[in-house]
């Protein structure tokens, strides 16, 4: 009696790939987290910018590993922001060709958004 799931939506919501896993694919983010008790929904998904929609159910702050995958090399603003648009955290990480990993920490039982943007 369940619904199907669609896999492909699935795969594109939460990598930002716009298209298939099986042809060449192109993820913006790879998560470094366990899948239990996480959300995210890719929002956009640029070579000059990064914003996901995060949501931890859990009781306590999570930490969260991304690497940022289509991102330029360069320096990076990013910012978790409540879903009322209130600054929780915010930081900066160089991305290099070698380096593309960002850490942070995801607030619990609070709907967020995360955004990534060039350095001014």
């Amino acid at each position: 009696g369940a619904p199907r799931v669609d896999a492909g939506l699935l795969y594109a919501t939460v990598t930002g790939d716009p298209g298939a896993v099986d042809n060449f694919p192109l993820n913006g983010v790879r998560w470094h987290t366990s899948p239990r008790e996480i959300a995210v929904r890719v929002a956009q998904n640029r070579r000059d910018r990064f914003t996901a929609d995060l949501f931890h159910f859990g009781a306590a702050a999570r930490p969260l590993d991304a690497s940022l995958l289509t991102l330029d090399p360069g320096d990076y603003t990013w910012t978790i922001s409540s879903a009322d648009d209130h600054p929780l955290s915010r930081g900066r990480v160089t991305l290099t060709s070698d380096h593309r990993r960002v850490s942070l920490v995801v607030p619990s039982r609070a709907l967020c958004r995360l955004r990534i943007e060039r350095a001014p």
